[in-house]
C-alpha cells in the first residue's frame, strides 16, 4: 500500500513538472514571437519616419533656394523693364535742349514706337517744357533730391493707375521716361510655386496683386529674402505667405506617404522572416510543443 502511495506521488510530481516545463515552453515561444513582431514592427518604421524626415528637409531646402533665386530672376526681368525706360530718355536727351515746337512731333514719334512707353516728358531747371502726350496744362514728375527713379500713385495723365519714373539728367535738362505700373506687374506674376515677390522704390512697393495703397501688405514671413538691384537701386524681396509651408508639406507628406507605408510593411516582414529563421534554422520546422 505504501508503495503504491509512493509511486502514485512520484508519478504526480513528474506529470505536474512535465506540466510546468510545457507551460514555461509555451511562455517562451510566445514571447519570442511578441519580441521578433514588436522589433520587425520598430525596424519596419524606420524608413518612415526617416522618410518624413528627409522630405521635410528637402522641402525647407527647396523653398529657401527658391526664393533666392527668385531675387536673382526678378532683379533680372525688372532691370530689363528699366533699360527700356533709359534707353528711351537716352534717345530723348538730344531734343531737351530745344524749343518744344521743333521737337514735339519726334518726342510723340519716339513714344509711340516704344510700347512700353506711357510718356516722355523734357525738362529744363526741373520745369516740364514738352512732353509727347501734349497735354496742357503740362503735368511735370516730381523727384526728391538726388532720386532718379520713383512709383507715381497719383499722375494725373493715368487716373488711378501707377507709373514707373525715370529721369535721365544732362546738365540743366532733363527727361523723364515712364511706363506703366503694370509692366512691373507682369513679370512679377510670371513667378509661380507659390513664391510672392514685391518691389520697392523709395519707400513705396509694388507686388503683382498690390501695392502701397492697400492696407494690407502681402506676407513674405516665410523664407523671407530680399536683394538689391546694383544698376537701379531698387529693393526685392520674395518669401512665402503665413502656412504656405505646412500646406505644402502636408500635400507632399498625403502624396509620398503610401509609398512610405509600404516600404515600412515590406521591411517588417523582411525582419520577421530573418528572425524566424535564425531562430529555427531547418526550413520548414516550427518549433513543437507537447500535448
Amino acid at each position: 500500500m505504501t508503495y503504491s502511495v509512493t509511486r502514485y506521488a512520484r508519478a504526480s510530481f513528474f506529470i505536474h513538472q512535465n506540466d510546468r516545463e510545457k507551460s514555461m515552453s509555451i511562455s517562451r515561444y510566445l514571447n519570442h514571437r511578441v519580441t521578433n513582431l514588436m522589433l520587425s514592427v520598430l525596424i519596419g518604421t524606420t524608413p518612415v519616419i526617416s522618410g518624413l524626415v528627409v522630405m521635410d528637409y528637402q522641402m525647407h531646402r527647396q523653398l529657401e533656394k527658391k526664393s533666392k533665386v527668385s531675387i536673382e530672376e526678378a532683379v533680372f526681368a525688372i532691370d530689363r523693364v528699366l533699360d527700356s525706360l533709359h534707353g528711351a530718355a537716352l534717345q530723348a536727351q538730344p531734343l531737351s535742349t530745344q524749343p518744344c515746337s521743333e521737337v514735339q512731333q519726334e518726342l510723340e514719334n519716339q513714344a509711340r514706337r516704344n510700347p512700353r512707353i506711357h510718356s516722355l516728358v523734357l525738362t529744363r531747371n526741373d520745369i516740364g517744357f514738352c512732353s509727347s502726350l501734349g497735354t496742357k496744362p503740362l503735368y511735370t514728375p516730381h523727384f526728391a533730391k538726388g532720386e532718379y527713379l520713383q512709383l507715381n500713385m497719383n499722375s494725373p495723365t493715368i487716373p488711378n493707375g501707377i507709373l514707373v519714373e525715370y529721369r535721365l539728367v544732362a546738365n540743366n535738362h532733363s527727361v523723364i521716361a515712364s511706363t506703366y505700373g503694370l509692366e512691373l506687374r507682369n513679370e512679377l506674376r510670371g513667378f509661380k510655386d507659390g513664391v510672392v515677390l514685391e518691389l520697392e522704390f523709395g519707400g513705396l512697393y509694388i507686388s503683382a496683386n498690390g501695392d502701397s495703397r492697400n492696407e494690407v501688405r502681402p506676407s513674405l514671413s516665410e523664407f523671407s529674402q530680399s536683394g538689391v538691384s546694383e544698376k537701379y537701386g531698387y529693393l526685392v524681396r520674395a518669401g512665402y505667405p503665413d502656412g504656405f509651408t505646412a500646406r505644402e508639406s502636408q500635400y507632399i507628406r498625403t502624396n509620398i506617404m503610401p509609398s512610405l507605408v509600404l516600404i515600412g510593411l515590406f521591411t517588417s516582414v523582411l525582419v520577421l522572416w530573418s528572425l524566424l529563421r535564425k531562430q529555427y534554422p531547418v526550413k520548414g520546422v516550427l518549433p513543437v510543443i507537447d500535448r
